[in-house]
Formats: structure tokens, C-alpha cells, sequence
């Protein structure tokens, strides 16, 4: 397996941007938000959804426009999956 954890939103009964959601995953670890990088496609869901838990992000521009709404900020925007390693 090369997940050690995958939260469904429909099994644990909350959706992204909800806090519990990205707290579940957190809390599994036993790890605080700052020591977390979210990386996500979604502004709003992901982007915005974890960063307002404290954890840092990577939005991954492919299919949604970021909206000037959306106070949170990333850490890098990527296109790619590869462009991921040399951040890390």
C-alpha cells in the first residue's frame, strides 16, 4: 500500500474545507499542522480547508481558478506532480 491513510469524506461524515476532516488526519498521526504540507487542486476545499487548520499548502493549479475571495496562500503553486520533490 502507499498510503498509510485514506479519509473518505463519506465514511467519515464531514467534507473538505470542514476543519474535522483535515483533523481526522492529523490526529491519526499525531501530528500538529505545522508540521504538515496539504497539497490539493482545490482552492476553496483544500487549499483555504487546510490552511485554516494551520497546516501549510501546495495548490496544484489544474482545474480550478483561484477566486479573489480566498485569503489563504500557499506555499507554491504547481502544474505537476514531479515539480513536488525538489519543494520537498
Amino acid at each position: 500500500m502507499i498510503f498509510d491513510l485514506i479519509i473518505v469524506s463519506e465514511e467519515a461524515g464531514v467534507k473538505k474545507p470542514d476543519p474535522q476532516i483535515f483533523r481526522l488526519a492529523l490526529d491519526h498521526f499525531d501530528l500538529s499542522p505545522e508540521q504538515c504540507i496539504y497539497i490539493g487542486d482545490h482552492p476553496t476545499n483544500d487549499v483555504e480547508g487546510a490552511a485554516n487548520v494551520g497546516m501549510n499548502t501546495i495548490w496544484m493549479k489544474v482545474n480550478q481558478p483561484w477566486q479573489d475571495s480566498i485569503t489563504a496562500r500557499p506555499l507554491h503553486s504547481i502544474t505537476h506532480l514531479r515539480e513536488l520533490l525538489p519543494l520537498l
